[in-house]
């Protein structure tokens, strides 16, 4: 379920994390953990292959790169919480990719606002 596969993680800056684009352009993904003893490495319960969801309480799902990474390195505070799904971008994100409608974007709100209802997640940029 998607409850099972997401997680709530809190990570100090620099975090150790390498993300990359996910093979689509939508969404990006933890490629590797660096820099041992980073808060990746020694107190996360992160791994490469999980998909970026949130941001600090702002969805970032199906974003391009630059956008996603952007509101990681745009947070004020120095630690940044993220919301994370364990699993392929495939079943994340279905066999065609993230629809950008508003009612599927919606669905995908509604997946995922239980495992961000503390952090009070924001709707989706346009």
């Amino acid at each position: 379920s998607d409850a099972a596969n997401s997680r709530i993680i809190a990570l100090a800056k620099p975090m150790g994390i390498k993300f990359v684009e996910n093979e689509d352009g939508k969404g990006i993904v933890v490629q590797a953990l660096v820099d041992s003893g980073s808060a990746a490495t020694t107190a996360a319960d992160i791994k490469p292959g999980d998909q970026l969801v949130s941001v600090d309480g702002t969805l970032v799902l199906g974003l391009d790169f630059d956008t996603a990474l952007g509101a990681i390195m745009a947070s004020a505070d120095s630690t940044v919480k993220m919301t994370v799904f364990r699993g392929p971008a495939q079943f994340l994100y279905g066999v065609q990719g993230l629809d950008t409608n508003a009612e599927v974007l919606r669905s995908y709100r509604q997946r995922f606002s239980r495992r961000c209802v503390h952090l009070a997640c924001k709707s989706l940029p346009s």
